[in-house]
């Protein structure tokens, strides 16, 4: 098996979604096996009863759900994605079955799972290949206000991709580019900034040096790796902070008559100046766009809202 190989089995795992919810479990799953790869360098596998509890603390800090976190279903489901993955523990004509195990069977039988050796040797022997590989299921799956949460969680470089150099790649499989589809329209930011007035959405802020704005940033409401389209309906203009603790959930967007009200996460806790500052937004409305059609798509809102938005359970 030869790099590109290995790369294109990473880009093509499938995104999986619970009753049409994303389910990050796969790529925090591989991410936090790959992190130990990249730290320990060298094979082994790991133990149900030690993905357990690990996966379901990156998916408490990464994920929200109403329900307990699910770790068997990736462990085990890893099998049939063609990516290396293999289980020790369970006799070989379980395997075709191997999703259907309780974690009650996983864990008396000692179920191990990681890469495969040969899969181990390749990427042992391209150590950087660990990190383009961690870099596409980041993009794939995470806004870029993630990532560095993610990695520093993990142990991997921060920025990661400040460390990942491409020398024997096709320029067509980097992880900028993580499938056909996720190219970004170059206009995307000046479109939205401009159809705010390049004024932050939430606060109305605007921060300049000289003519260049330096703390405003355009937002997708749906997440751009859950096909979240690069136009200004899917769009909004917000400062640093605020789009930060957009695509983290602390603050999310109710539709109010002909505006959309902005609401605090039941979970949000701040103190000091930046508490007062979060008040005098709580239920105010948005700054919109002039233009009506250029105003934020309730669609897109309403999977904010069921997806990311960390509401009261």
């Amino acid at each position: 098996m030869d790099e590109v190989t290995l790369l294109n089995q990473f880009q093509n795992i499938r995104q999986a979604s619970i009753n049409g919810n994303r389910a990050p479990h796969k790529p925090l799953l591989l991410l936090y096996v790959l992190s130990r790869l990249w730290v320990e360098q060298n094979h082994r596998l790991f133990s149900f009863e030690e993905i357990d509890p690990k996966l379901t603390e990156l998916l408490d800090r990464f994920y929200i759900s109403k329900k307990k976190q699910n770790t068997t279903d990736p462990f085990t489901r890893l099998l049939a994605d063609r990516i290396g993955w293999e289980l020790k523990g369970i006799e070989d004509f379980e395997r075709q079955y191997a999703s259907k195990l309780s974690e009650r069977k996983l864990l008396d039988r000692g179920v191990a799972g990681g890469f495969d050796q040969e899969t181990v040797t390749v990427l042992l022997d391209q150590p950087n290949l660990i990190l383009q590989i961690a870099h596409i299921l980041l993009v794939k799956n995470f806004p870029e206000s993630y990532f560095s949460a993610i990695c520093r969680e993990l142990g991997f470089p921060d920025p990661l991709k400040d460390f990942i150099t491409f020398d024997f790649v096709n320029p067509s499989l980097e992880p900028n580019d993580a499938t056909p589809t996720s190219k970004r329209d170059p206009n995307f930011r000046e479109n939205v900034l401009n159809a705010y007035r390049r004024k932050c959405a939430f606060c109305g802020s605007s921060i300049r040096l000289r003519d260049t704005l330096v703390d405003l940033e355009a937002a997708h409401i749906r997440w751009h790796c859950y096909d979240g389209p690069d136009t200004i309906p899917n769009g909004l203009a917000l400062c640093s902070s605020h789009h930060k603790l957009f695509d983290w959930g602390a603050i999310g967007l109710e539709r109010d008559s002909d505006s959309y009200r902005i609401l605090l996460a039941f979970t949000l806790n701040s103190s000091g100046p930046i508490e007062s500052w979060l008040e005098q937004i709580r239920g105010s409305n948005i700054l919109l766009p002039l233009e009506q059609q250029h105003w934020p798509d309730p669609t897109f809102v309403e999977w904010h809202q069921n997806q990311v938005f960390e509401k009261q359970r």
